[in-house]
């Protein structure tokens, strides 16, 4: 038996999961010591799936628990500080998981492959490194679930029996980089085909090989992983060999379709679960979408689970586009494992705890199936975010026993290996960001974790920063989500908050500014407590318990002078060579941005009571001029901490310096819609 710094009495045989759980439990104690010294491990057949108990009886703790997970949980939960009190300890949210777009090749792209993030993850993706160092930290945040996302990942997964040329040998990236759109159609096309160069060698065996030991490694660490899936992507020349195509009616590739799901369960026998999605390159009609899905996809997997009836394989189908009504019709006899997914704040998981669009989805599509939530995180790619108490709350009004679970991820920004930092190599986006990750991972699990645990944890990472750091750093992380809530748009393209940009859907396609006139036209959150500015101009009273935009304005100002009063001395005094650094510049430039905010909603507040002939032109242009002069202390400190770089979503090369004539246009553009106004040419409607 490994040596351990305390005495180990097993009464249960020790599994990868548990072993793992030891591992991370003494690199702990060898820096930070214990007071126990004695741990024993102890099955409890009682005890639910991830549940655990834990008693004390002077320097000795019992641990119980009926599965690997349960034990894992438990000795991970040994460094809190609390670890000398009994408890019992059971998932409040039973699945946690992880979204990954997954560039898997440039032949099988994903949504986010468009972006310089996914391309630098390609060339990681085949290391299994990468996995290790993913799926460790996922494990220690509690996080059980990983989904990985591609628009066409059969060619890079699986050989399709009577479709094998569809097959694909080596991993290649393309010189030319992919054209961006909404689409997704764009993302490999025959430009690039002609400019494939390899960056590995690897069969097709190989790759099958290489991700069964992915799912083997998650196993390991107590996760699941599910592929999911858009529709309908061919993509490349093979496809031509035999006619596959993104017809409907296409009989052949319904065919290669049911053969590659079933090759895909064949050849991934601990593979948990498949979504898919009545989505993009299809009729683009609700009903008949939803009836492909079911007559490829779902026919190959009943067919298959059928024969095979120990496998426990979930299938999952997206609501996004779909007919929820058809979807209850075709799947109320399917006798295995099926869920539906639901994108529960939009594009915005930074807006409001309690978003209501899934309240209303449930009332217009009354089900009796099982439900998994997608948290989409399309506001923070740079930043590094952590705020105990919107994490909490949020969590707290999670559904926990109506749902499956949730994944956790973005579509703009894939969350793999990160190279945006001037100062540093490259990093796994969930890496940089773990506090973020531990938050949501670890409350999921159990919400009455104290911040004093997080605080820990902090210091534990940064040993030379103080609880006051920690708490500047909430405090930067308190000022976006109520920018996206006064300033509402759905999806990430339309509304980017740490860029104040948007992408124009086609045919216009073109990345723009959200400039004053799109703040005061602009709606709030619907369903939040928020109204907007140009309702807060309008209404007379205000309805009890609504925040109007001058609190915003007020409460964004409140945080950022705090903020900038603490960063601007330590930035004086600190050099430009480590993560702490850079941790400092993501805090000091959030205050720059909250600032800006603050200025931008009261200018146009005021704009827009001064058009309606109340007063309020007094100070705006004031508040523009400095509201000008922000942005480009911001852009200045962004570009500082991170090259400009591709994203996806918005379809364009980011560099925030690019908006500062923009920002000093405003009060130009302000004092024209003011003269619009006095002849009659523009009006305020609510």
């Amino acid at each position: 038996m490994e040596s351990y710094p305390f005495i180990l009495i097993t009464k249960t045989t020790i599994t990868p999961p548990m072993e793992f759980g030891l591992a991370c439990l003494c690199e702990h104690y060898v820096r930070k010591g214990c007071s126990f010294n004695r741990i024993v491990l102890d099955c409890k057949a009682d005890l639910a799936d991830q549940e655990y108990e834990r008693r004390v009886v002077g320097q000795t703790i019992t641990l119980f628990s009926s599965t690997d997970a349960g034990f894992l949980y438990a000795l991970l939960d040994l460094r809190a500080d609390d670890a000398q009190s009994d408890c019992i300890r059971k998932p409040y949210i039973k699945q946690r998981g992880i979204k990954y777009n997954i560039p898997l090749d440039a032949r099988t792209p994903s949504y986010s492959d468009a972006s310089d993030i996914a391309f630098h993850s390609l060339q990681k993706i085949w290391d299994f490194s990468f996995w290790e160092e993913y799926l460790d930290t996922m494990a220690e945040n509690k996080y059980n679930l990983l989904s990985l996302w591609s628009l066409s990942p059969f060619p890079s997964l699986v050989v399709a029996k009577g479709f094998e040329r569809m097959s694909l040998s080596d991993v290649k990236c393309s010189t030319l980089a992919p054209k961006p759109s909404m689409s997704g159609d764009t993302l490999y096309t025959p430009d690039m085909e002609s400019k494939l160069v390899t960056i590995k060698k690897l069969t097709i065996e190989e790759k099958i090989k290489f991700f069964n030991r992915v799912i083997s490694y998650a196993k390991d660490r107590c996760i699941a992983v599910y592929l999911f899936t858009w529709n309908i992507f061919i993509f490349g020349a093979e496809s031509k060999i035999y006619g596959i195509s993104s017809d409907l009616k296409n009989e052949t590739t319904k065919a290669y379709l049911r053969s590659a799901m079933t090759s895909l369960m064949e050849s991934y026998p601990a593979l948990a679960g498949f979504g898919f999605t009545a989505g993009e390159r299809m009729s683009g009609n609700a009903k008949d979408d939803v009836a492909y899905l079911f007559e490829t996809y779902t026919q190959a997997v009943r067919t298959y689970l059928n024969t095979h009836p120990k496998r426990r394989f979930v299938l999952i189908h997206r609501t996004h586009w779909a007919a929820s009504s058809i979807i209850e019709i075709l799947y109320r006899d399917y006798p295995h494992s099926f869920a539906l997914s639901f994108k529960y704040t939009n594009a915005h998981l930074h807006s409001h705890p309690e978003p209501k669009f899934l309240e209303q989805f449930k009332n217009e599509n009354p089900s009796n199936f099982k439900l998994f939530l997608t948290l989409r995180d399309d506001d923070y790619y740079l930043h590094r975010w952590a705020n105990y108490d919107y994490a909490k709350m949020f969590i707290s009004h999670l559904p926990a026993r109506d749902i499956e679970g949730f994944y956790l991820g973005s579509d703009g920004y894939s969350w793999g290996w990160e190279t945006a930092s001037k100062h540093g190599g490259g990093e796994l986006y969930i890496h940089k960001h773990w506090l973020k990750l531990a938050l949501f991972g670890q409350l999921s699990y159990d919400p009455t974790l104290p911040k004093k645990e997080f605080v820990r944890q902090f210091l534990f990472h940064h040993p030379s920063l103080d609880e006051q750091y920690f708490s500047m750093l909430e405090e930067a992380s308190s000022m976006l989500n109520l920018v996206t809530m006064l300033h509402w748009h759905d999806w990430d393209f339309q509304w980017y908050v740490e860029g104040c940009c948007k992408f124009i859907h086609p045919p216009i396609g073109k990345l723009a500014f959200e400039d004053i006139i799109d703040f005061l036209e602009c709606p709030s959150m619907p369903g939040s407590n928020c109204l907007s500015i140009q309702a807060s101009i309008i209404q007379q009273e205000r309805p009890v318990g609504m925040l109007c935009a001058m609190d915003i304005a007020h409460e964004l100002e409140y945080h950022a002078t705090k903020v900038l009063e603490y960063t601007n001395p330590i930035l004086k005094s600190s050099k430009e060579d480590d993560d702490v650094w850079e941790m400092t510049m993501d805090i000091h430039s959030l205050g720059l941005l909250g600032h800006y905010y603050a200025c931008k909603i009261e200018a146009a507040y005021r704009l827009g009571c001064a058009i309606i002939g109340k007063s309020g032109e007094e100070n705006l242009f004031a508040l523009l001029e400095t509201a000008s002069s922000l942005w480009e202390q911001y852009a200045h400190a962004m570009h500082t901490c991170y090259r400009p770089q591709r994203f996806a979503r918005l379809c364009s090369y980011i560099d925030f310096r690019q908006f500062t004539d923009a920002a000093k246009w405003e009060s130009v553009l302000a004092r024209e819609y003011l003269a619009k106004a006095q002849r009659g040419e523009y009006v305020l409607v609510e």
